[in-house]
């Protein structure tokens, strides 16, 4: 049935209560006031509802059980406070925005109420079970498309109530009216249009578009400094710098939650398979902690998505114009909790002092401090913007939680919120200026609250107190009302399927397993938290956990490949046979020279190639390191003693030999060797060489160690956090100043106690194998061995590597010692990019064939590196490296002279 319109037409000189008729006209009919006789306005509206018989009792209600208008009319001024008294329109305005509110929020019960039947009618028909009727009732309007009966009654109550708050607000409105010259006509157009718009929605969702296109017709003041080129100027850098810091907080936040995340995921299965194999007498506590922190893990990401959508809406309301009154309207709502109570003239003027305090003077205190600490004037300005956009995160969520609590008691805490954003928005009254104007902001209210009397030091402790006391009785009541809510047992089933989940991960449950349980247990959560209160979620709050599952894809995606362990070939061979031979037993087929020894013409690329290691007896090249380093990724023991005589023949009886060797599935796995001296009575050179990633548990400890700052460096594209914040706050944050489950120390540790215990034998027997001892690794054996030359102040050159400044704190070492440790990264490795570097970094170039730069997987290649470090520098000792570096370097000239060789370092 197609709606009609309704005109509202009211008649001249009538007394104070008139009554305005209606002509419905078509959609396509000229829209003219016109007066009728008949009925009145309401029960047409009503009509247009439902004909049932409970609407004609509704009407029929006298006025004494009708709620009155949201502010009572008082012609000339304010009743109870004096002031500058509300124009005609104003009047009607703002009781047409109070039933607005009041009509809304019985919109979102409802919409919430039809959408709490749905989910239980669909769980008992997936648990076999017939639905409820009254579930069928409420869930059928939703589903459909809509029609008279869609609201349910509880709404057409509301709308009701609706209809003659309205007609009421005219009444008392169009007496003042014909005395002050406001022209009547302009009033019943503005209550005809709310009516009508009202009148046509047939649906919770319908019809809260609708209001929120009523309020869009109501029109606001100008900005009061928009004749004001300074004060204009000036609100926009407001705007522009507070959506900066409150960007930067929003990013800083997630950066620091997704990383902690993701390490505890991770933790999990490093503890199963890491390190406690190996030190049993930890595996019990270690593994309590991360099982438990695993178990949490569903509830920290619903957490970061309510902080997240909480600070998405602060970067909004800063973008707003004018700025911050959102969060300003929060507040004092939540001083207030009631519509009626205007904030006393004091409480306004604290709050300008405490935002002017909180925008201009702590960046401009911390800017000064960091400027006499010679850190930088605006460096130090950008930490203190950071600083106060968490403060007043911290006030804004506080006040929040404030109005849900006492909501739960039966208070208007939300009615006063959106009472108080409109007024502030109608009259462009923001956070600053509210003292200035307030005679115009307290028109809007009833009543004045009384400034607190005493001290205000006790005033806001005993305000504290009360709060505090307040929120633990509403854990009290809010917790048992949530379980009771579940009558289909839907979260706790889930909760107990993700406990199973979780105790399952502690021994093998596959990651893959793992993260689609954790991200359906957030989900079915997240679901039914929306449903208990729907007023702390958002629509950044579901962007959040998209973004959650994309990671979880990611990372599974990043880790599906096989991982075998499977012997290694030499990476040089001295034996004059190939590399080729040595797999096959046949000579191959050779492309580049089987002996090169660096271009003398010319100055060699790199300072690595004039370097070297050891002792003056046992001189080892950067060649030889890599050597070691890649023949610790060889799975047997046995087999190792065969790769150093086909790496190191030439050098006869000063070859070295392994000394020892850990378990190729040890955490980590390292392997000595020994270099003899070349002359009697000489000192020789021991390496200790660290395996890089390669198993599981290796991706799990990398994952682990170094999520946080990974995600840190990543936000940093987009605003440059660790520029701006200071080294020991990351540090700080990264470290935590203890280590997940303690278990890490493990890591380098067990490593450390081996070397020390190496030179302990070496000063106590004075004829046993006098060294010096240098580190080696690569990838994640890198970062372990400059961990432990960097405690023990020992030589290291490692390769592909990340870096430990970040991670300074978490790993135990001063960054200082750090500095003589020598890294060789390639362009484009993006795990030598991770952290940053504390010693020498030599940057070697990555191509391919091509000339073109190689791809990050290419370029962390222990095989690449080595044949650029031979291309580049030579090998003194004429070993062979022409089969290992055939895929990587090819003979034409133009390579060489690209990659830095120069024009003699073609082959």
């Amino acid at each position: 049935m197609e709606s009609a319109l309704y005109v509202v037409a009211p008649r001249p000189r009538r007394p104070r209560r008139l009554s305005r008729t209606y002509t419905p006209l078509s959609r396509n009919h000229s829209m003219a006031l016109t007066p009728t006789s008949g009925r009145d306005l309401t029960s047409d509206v009503s009509r247009g509802v439902s004909n049932d018989a409970m609407w004609a009792r509704m009407l029929t209600a006298p006025p004494s059980d009708l709620p009155s208008p949201a502010t009572p009319w008082r012609r000339g001024s304010q009743a109870n406070f004096p002031g500058r008294a509300m124009s005609v329109i104003d009047q009607v305005e703002e009781d047409m925005t109070k039933a607005l509110d009041d009509l809304e929020t019985e919109a979102h019960q409802q919409q919430l109420q039809s959408r709490s039947k749905i989910v239980r009618c669909l769980c008992r028909l997936v648990g076999g079970r017939q639905p409820t009727p009254d579930g069928e009732d409420l869930a059928e309007p939703l589903l459909s498309n809509g029609g008279e009966d869609g609201l349910g009654r509880p709404l057409g109550f509301a709308k009701m109530n609706f209809a003659r708050l309205l007609q009421r607000s005219l009444d008392n409105a169009m007496d003042a009216a014909e005395h002050e010259g406001v022209d009547a006509d302009l009033l019943a157009q503005k209550v005809r249009v709310a009516l009508e718009a009202v009148q046509r929605a047939h649906s919770p969702t319908s019809l809260i578009s609708v209001i929120r296109e009523v309020r869009r017709s109501v029109p606001g003041d100008m900005d009061p400094f928009e004749d004001k080129p300074l004060l204009s100027a000036y609100m926009c850098s407001l705007r522009i710098r507070w959506s900066y810091f409150f960007m930067f907080a929003l990013i800083l936040a997630l950066a620091l939650f997704s990383g902690e995340i993701t390490e505890v995921f991770f933790a999990v299965f490093a503890v199963n398979t890491g390190p406690y194999l190996e030190h049993p007498e930890d595996l019990i506590p270690a593994g309590t902690e991360a099982w438990f922190e695993f178990w949490l893990l569903p509830f920290a990401v619903m957490l970061l998505a309510l902080v997240g959508d909480e600070m998405s809406d602060l970067v909004l309301d800063a973008f707003d114009r004018p700025p911050l009154i959102w969060s300003l309207a929060l507040v004092l709502a939540a001083l207030q909790r009631d519509r009626k109570w205007a904030p006393a003239m004091r409480t306004c003027q604290l709050f300008d002092v405490a935002f002017i305090f909180l925008t201009e003077g702590i960046p401009l205190l911390n800017a000064m401090w960091c400027k006499l600490l010679g850190v930088g004037f605006w460096h130090g300005y950008m930490q203190g913007g950071l600083f106060a956009a968490f403060v007043a995160t911290g006030i804004t969520l506080f006040a929040e939680i404030s109005i849900s609590i006492h909501d739960v008691d039966g208070s208007d805490g939300q009615k006063a919120f959106r009472h108080v954003y409109h007024v502030l928005d109608k009259h462009k009254i923001f956070p600053g200026i509210l003292s200035s104007r307030y005679d115009v902001f307290r028109a809007h209210f009833e009543l004045v609250s009384r400034p607190p009397i005493g001290f205000a030091g006790c005033t806001a402790s005993s305000e504290l107190l009360r709060d505090t006391w307040r929120a633990l009785r509403f854990l009290v009541h809010a917790v048992p009302g949530v379980v009771k809510q579940s009558n289909n047992r839907l979260a706790f089933c889930t909760m107990v399927l993700w406990t199973c989940v979780s105790v399952l991960a502690m021994w093998g449950l596959p990651v893959i397993a793992s993260a689609v349980a954790m991200m359906l247990t957030v989900a079915i959560l997240s679901i039914k938290m929306t449903m208990n209160f729907p007023q702390v979620t958002g629509p950044f709050y579901n962007v959040v956990l998209i973004f959650f599952l994309c990671v979880a894809i990611g990372l599974e995606a990043g880790t599906a490949f096989s991982i075998t362990a499977e012997h290694i070939t030499p990476l040089m061979m001295s034996d004059g046979f190939s590399a080729v031979h040595w797999r096959t037993g046949q000579q191959g087929r050779r492309r580049l020279p089987s002996v090169w020894l660096g271009n003398a013409s010319a100055k060699s690329p790199y300072a690595i190639c004039r370097m070297s290691w050891g002792s003056r007896d046992a001189r080892l090249s950067a060649l030889d390191v890599a050597a070691l380093a890649w023949v610790a990724y060889e799975p047997d023991c046995a087999v190792m003693a065969e790769l150093l005589r086909a790496s190191f023949a030439q050098l006869g009886r000063s070859a070295p030999f392994m000394e020892a060797c850990s378990p190729y599935d040890a955490l980590p796995r390292w392997v000595s060797f020994y270099f003899p001296p070349s002359r009697p009575g000489g000192q020789g050179t021991r390496v200790f060489a660290v395996k890089g990633t390669s198993t599981w548990r290796d991706i799990y400890t990398d994952t682990k160690l170094f999520a946080t700052i990974q995600v840190l460096q990543a936000f940093s594209k987009v605003v440059p956090i660790l520029s701006l914040l200071p080294e020991k706050l990351v540090q700080n944050i990264v470290g935590r100043a203890r280590t997940r489950g303690g278990g890490e120390r493990h890591l380098w540790e067990d490593l450390e106690r081996t070397v020390h215990a190496f030179q302990q034998r070496v000063f106590k027997e004075v004829s046993w194998r006098q060294a010096e001892v240098v580190l080696t690794g690569h990838s994640l054996g890198g970062c372990v061995a400059q961990i432990v030359a960097s405690r023990l102040q020992l030589p290291a050159l490692v390769f592909s590597a990340p870096g430990v400044v970040f991670s300074a704190l978490r790993f135990g070492l001063p960054v200082e010692r750090a500095r003589h440790v020598m890294v060789v990264a390639p362009d484009g490795d993006m795990v030598a990019k991770v952290d940053r570097q504390a010693g020498v970094v030599q940057n070697i170039a990555c191509h391919g064939l091509d000339g073109l730069p190689a791809s990050a997987g290419a370029c962390h290649s222990l095989l690449r590196t080595s044949c650029e470090l031979w291309r580049a520098c030579g090998d003194d000792r004429g070993r062979d490296f022409s089969d290992t570096c055939d895929p990587y370097i090819g003979p034409d000239p133009r390579f060489g002279q690209a990659l830095g060789g120069g024009a003699d370092s073609a082959w």
